[in-house]
């Protein structure tokens, strides 16, 4: 453990940075009708930008290290039991600071243009800061007991952004879902905690892990409780089945924000924590966890296929992508996983606020043109790569890497978890029941790419073009600075060149060589994976392509006796 002045200065660097945030939303609401609106954006986005550059000097410092950096002090007691808060950052919470701040910082910026016209916007940047200052606590720490108190602090900062309109009933439903739905789930997360405490008569991540052979023997049974515990609190929080239905109902909130829970905060905690306390779980849980996963990645999918609403369409989607990163841990490739948090972040991020581009000029060419329309809704649009030519590209690129299309990030990710389900079932000989993780894996990604197909020509493209009122067409504007310099960062992060040089290998990649190893070993099916992903990835985008950008075919004729399909 390193404890000298090094890994004192960047501890104390991780803490200043998370606490600029909260900074920021002190300041926001206790002083909010003695600041400007204008300057009180500016502030928080301001501050949020110095957040992320010393974020960036964090992480190459820490990237340079082999050791994690580590420090603990007594935080309280209880009779003679010392509770200790650890901090505790190695290169994957240094990698996960930067894309929490990154994708904070870019939310502000686009919230600048797109929240303009609201006359509470003090209180949705303050809500903004508090999430993201919840979020980096969860990284920071290495105790149980802090975590859950961050874990709770994100629920509450979501629960305040959903229902941030909250003059609109549906806001107003979708917010308590949510925050009911994530309570269930705590609830498991709760009985994990103490359970562990039961047994290790401490909640410090590290000496757990520790003692975690010596304990197996004599509390086999108490172990599975603990672990199926935390399972259940990443269910809530990564929307995993049967907890799922609040993410989709969190559209109800301002686009930013669905941007910053899809990719950045809420929903990555859950994955992070099964990430960190992957020692804790036994077989028969790491079995749970794959079954439930690939379901809900399976299931979303499919479900994703019926919206018309833009934004649905990506929320399900979202579900969909987290059950691959909650399988991926389940069959023993949890840093397969963690990768494709990584580069999901970017993409997903990508296709929220260039949806919430569309939707923005869309509601202003409404009220210009004084015609009521659903903004949202996919079925009125098209051929809109006429009028915003940049969104169109950004979110083509964002698509292509949620499809898994070589040469994009997210084919290199989802190529690690489904090379870690095949390797996971063929290592399973006994019974062919396994295969089905890895024919779900597989099957997901065809509807994937043809459900990503579909949303982009449905809105940019289309045989015949708009399919709204003519009045909205015309008047839709162009769009500033601050919503495409977002859009044009994510997008570039979309391509395989931001995480590897090789576009078919993450073993090749900068996050597999610096932060964990990618290499599943050198068993065969890796090129079978990678042949039958991209295969799956290409079909998926043809199909859609011939069905909603040329009509060729239709839906009818794909689904009949005499197709191949």
């Amino acid at each position: 453990m390193e404890t000298g002045s090094f890994s004192i200065q960047m501890i104390y660097l991780a803490i200043f940075i998370a606490m600029l945030p909260m900074f920021s939303f002190l300041v926001l609401t206790f002083l909010k009708k003695a600041l400007s609106q204008k300057l009180a954006t500016l502030a928080a986005s301001t501050l949020q930008g110095i957040a992320l550059l010393g974020t960036i000097w964090l992480m190459f410092k820490v990237l340079q290290t082999n050791e994690p950096l580590q420090s603990s002090l007594d935080w309280f007691r209880i009779s003679t039991n010392i509770f200790s808060l650890r901090f505790y950052i190695d290169r994957v919470t240094a990698i996960m600071f930067f894309i929490v701040n990154l994708i904070s910082f870019l939310v502000h910026i686009f919230s600048l243009e797109y929240m303009k016209e609201d006359q509470q916007k003090i209180k949705y940047f303050a809500y903004l800061d508090l999430f993201t200052f919840s979020m980096l606590g969860i990284l920071l720490t290495a105790n149980l007991i802090a975590i859950y108190v961050f874990w709770e602090l994100v629920g509450l900062s979501s629960y305040l952004l959903i229902g941030f309109w909250h003059e609109k009933q549906k806001a107003r439903q979708a917010a308590k879902k949510a925050f009911i739905l994530n309570r269930i789930g705590d609830a498991g997360f709760l009985i994990g905690i103490i359970t562990l405490y039961l047994v290790f008569a401490t909640l410090d991540l590290k000496s757990i892990e520790i003692s975690w052979l010596q304990a197996i023997e004599n509390n086999y049974h108490l172990l599975l409780l603990a672990g199926f515990g935390i399972f259940c609190g990443a269910i809530g929080k990564s929307a995993q089945l049967p907890l799922s239905s609040w993410l989709p109902d969190a559209m109800e909130g301002p686009t930013p924000v669905s941007a910053l829970i899809h990719a950045a905060t809420m929903v990555a905690a859950g994955v992070y924590l099964l990430f960190r306390c992957s020692f804790l779980f036994l077989p028969e849980i790491d079995l749970v966890i794959a079954s439930v996963g690939i379901t809900t990645a399976f299931v979303a999918a499919l479900t994703a296929l019926s919206q018309t609403d833009i934004k649905k369409v990506l929320a399900y989607s979202t579900v969909s992508q987290l059950g691959y990163m909650v399988a991926a841990i389940g069959v023993g490739a949890a840093e397969s996983g963690m990768f494709h948090l990584f580069t999901h972040a970017f993409f997903k991020a990508g296709l929220f606020l260039s949806a919430g581009a569309v939707i923005h000029a869309i509601h202003q060419s409404a009220h210009k043109s004084n015609v009521h329309i659903d903004a949202q809704d996919m079925r009125f649009m098209g051929g809109m790569y006429k009028k915003m030519p940049l969104v169109a590209i950004c979110f083509a690129l964002c698509a292509s890497a949620l499809a898994g299309l070589p040469l994009f990030s997210g084919f290199l990710s989802k190529d690690a978890i489904l090379l870690g389900m095949w390797q996971f079932a063929a290592q399973e000989a006994g019974t062919y029941l396994y295969w089905l993780i890895p024919t779900l894996g597989f099957a997901t990604a065809l509807i994937t790419a043809y459900y990503s197909a579909r949303q982009v020509f449905l809105v940019f493209g289309g045989k015949n073009g708009w399919r709204g009122n003519t009045k909205i067409w015309e008047y839709l504007p162009e769009l500033n600075l601050q919503i495409k310099w977002p859009l044009i960062i994510l997008a570039a992060f979309s391509l395989f060149v931001g995480f590897s040089l090789n576009p078919f290998d993450a073993q090749k990649s900068w996050i597999s060589t610096s932060s964990f190893n990618l290499d599943h070993g050198q068993s065969t099916g890796h090129s079978t994976v990678i042949i039958l992903s991209a295969s799956l990835a290409t079909l998926g985008i043809f199909s859609g392509w011939m069905v909603y950008q040329t009509e060729s075919w239709s839906l009818r004729q794909l689904i009949s006796k005499k197709s191949f399909v």
